[in-house]
């Protein structure tokens, strides 16, 4: 029951020395001045105690409310440090069981190479096409003679119009030969 740092002992050590120094007249009323500053300093400071826990309660509501959030953070960041590791542990596993295959299957192939590849089982398009279509023969050069002029039933008489359509049909035949023939006709 110490009030300002002040023990038992204390007090009583006080309480001697103000008897001696007031006297037997004084000192009761004295005393009960004491007791009544002793009980308002006491009210007052659990009146200030009481504020001051509960602010500190407060304070400390928002510090565990802000920390669980960050506690948790840590927690989740913590569990999937774990699973990456787990993963890179895996990873490094395969990896090592797959170079330690390679290594040991130097002399023996793992796949069969005696079935081809499906880029070599499938021939391209162009091999597909011409193994399945047959290339039409160009047609065989004929040679283009040129038509002489229609002869009338009466010498020196000849239509100038049918003249005109036979030199005509005569330029499109040779053209046509030329196209087909691949150059001069």
């Amino acid at each position: 029951m110490e009030l300002f740092g002040v023990g038992p002992l204390e007090a009583l050590l006080v309480g001697v020395i103000a008897f001696i120094l007031v006297g037997p007249d004084r000192f009761p009323e004295l005393a009960r001045q004491a007791g009544r500053w002793y009980r308002v300093a006491r009210a007052f400071t659990t009146d200030v105690m009481a504020d001051v826990q509960g602010a500190v309660k407060e304070i400390e509501a928002e510090v565990d409310t802000s920390t669980s959030g960050g506690l948790r953070s840590i927690r989740e960041l913590t569990e999937t440090g774990n699973i990456l590791s787990e993963a890179r542990a895996a990873a490094e596993a395969a990896t090592s069981s797959a170079q330690a295959a390679i290594e040991s299957s130097d002399s023996t192939p793992i796949v069969d190479t005696s079935d081809p590849l499906p880029s070599q089982a499938i021939p391209p398009i162009e091999v597909a096409i011409a193994e399945t279509v047959e290339p039409t023969p160009a047609p065989a050069s004929v040679p283009v003679t040129s038509v002489s002029q229609p002869q009338s039933s009466i010498p020196g008489y000849g239509d100038p119009f049918e003249t005109a359509e036979v030199k005509r049909r005569e330029a499109a035949a040779s053209e046509a030969a030329a196209r087909i023939t691949g150059g001069g006709a």
